[in-house]
Order: C-alpha cells, then structure tokens, then sequence
C-alpha cells in the first residue's frame, strides 16, 4: 500500500475524544486536499507539489498553549 499523499496534523488541546462525526471529517479534509494536488499535478505536470504548510493563528488563545 501507497502511503497517503497527505498527512495532516490536528490540534487537540481543547478535546479530549475526537467524536465520530469530526473523524469523518477530517478524513474527507485529507481526501479532498490529496485529490486537489492529484489534480494540479495532473494539469501542471512539470510542477510537482512538495510541500504544503500552514501557519498558525496569532491570537491571544493560541499563544496561551
């Protein structure tokens, strides 16, 4: 088996269980992001997608943890 194109880390700070619903979710959030760069790269394929990031928000709750 192919290891998944995208991984994607979770704050979870504030939960203590993950309910059943957010799971779901967020392998639909994983999906749809690894279906979009397949796509990209499918159209653009002289440009390969390495690396995705994100930055997090500076507000005052984030700087508290």
């Amino acid at each position: 088996m192919i290891d998944p194109l995208v991984r994607v880390k979770f704050s979870t700070h504030h939960q203590r269980k993950i309910p059943a619903d957010e799971t779901a979710a967020r392998d639909q959030l994983r999906a749809t992001i690894e279906q979009a760069i397949e796509g990209f790269q499918t159209q653009f394929p002289q440009s390969e997608v390495i690396e995705v990031e994100m930055h997090p928000c500076n507000c005052d709750e984030c700087a508290a943890t």
